[in-house]
Parts: C-alpha cells; structure tokens; sequence
C-alpha cells in the first residue's frame, strides 16, 4: 500500500564492510555482490568497495569458479549445467574452463557416480530403464557421449556386496 523510499547510502566503508559480510559466508562472483549491494549502496559506493575488495584479494573470480565446478562435482552436475550456472553468475567461461584443467574433472566418471548413486546393476538390464537413466544424466548437464560412456562403465563395474 505505502511504498517507503529507502535511501542509498553514499559511504563506501558501509558498502566495503556489507560486502565483506557477504564474502566471509561463501564466495561471490562481482555480478552476484554487485545485485546484492546496488539496492542500498550507489553506485559509486558499490563499485569502489568492490575494487577494494578485488585489489585486496578477497573476492575473486578465479575462486568462484572453482567453487563453482566443485559444487557441479559434488552434486552430480555435468558441464552443460555448469556453464549454465556460470551465465546465471555472470562469471567467464575462460575461469571454469581453467578450472577444469586445473581439477582434471572427469565427467564421465562424475556421471557414473550420480548412476551408481540412483540405480542398481539390475535396475538398467530393462532397455526401458536404460532409457530413463540416460535420460536422468542427460537432464543433470551431461552431454551424450558423457551420459552413454557412463551407462557403458556402469554395465562393465562389478556392484559392492554390501
């Protein structure tokens, strides 16, 4: 009903210490501090705190990047989806690209991983299941050589007799 108009703040030592705020829980690409900031720095507040913030070292996009991949790891993602959560960051692919050569990310085998994780050895001798595991893989941001080299190893892998 009553929209109250709040007013930036012109101090860029109230933007500096709301950013580093924001670093010490997780880390940020510029893109995400910046919307963060913007609705109660100015911009020129915001924007010299964040060259403070990259001179200093403390936020960095490089290491976003690599948070960024080992999250995707870590939770079974493909690379299709991992560029896609970079556009959505804003962060250039040129960082996850040497983030990736730099973990040395086997896909097929992180694709494997998220197979063994949902399937048994016996779920996929149906061909029907088949289809659903590639399918499973293929919406987790594998590309289809990933999504069909990972059902191939995962025939060939003898199951754990737990």
């Amino acid at each position: 009903m009553f929209n109250k108009k709040i007013a930036k703040s012109e101090d860029a030592a109230l933007a500096l210490n709301a950013a580093l705020r924001l670093l010490t829980r997780r880390e940020y690409s510029l893109y995400e501090l910046k919307v963060k900031l913007l609705p109660r720095f100015t911009h020129d507040a915001v924007n010299t705190a964040l060259t403070k913030c990259i001179n200093e070292g403390w936020q960095s996009e490089k290491r976003c990047a690599q948070m960024l991949l080992r999250h995707c790891v870590f939770s079974y993602y493909g690379p299709l989806k991992l560029s896609l959560l970079a556009r959505q960051k804003h962060i250039d692919l040129c960082y996850i690209e040497h983030a990736v050569e730099d973990e040395e990310t086997d896909w097929v085998q992180t694709a494997l991983a998220a197979l063994q994780k949902k399937y048994s050895a016996d779920d996929l001798r149906d061909p029907e299941k088949k289809q659903k595991a590639l399918s499973f893989l293929y919406r987790r941001g594998f590309t289809p050589n990933q999504c069909i080299g990972a059902l191939k190893l995962f025939g060939s892998v003898p199951s754990d007799n737990v």
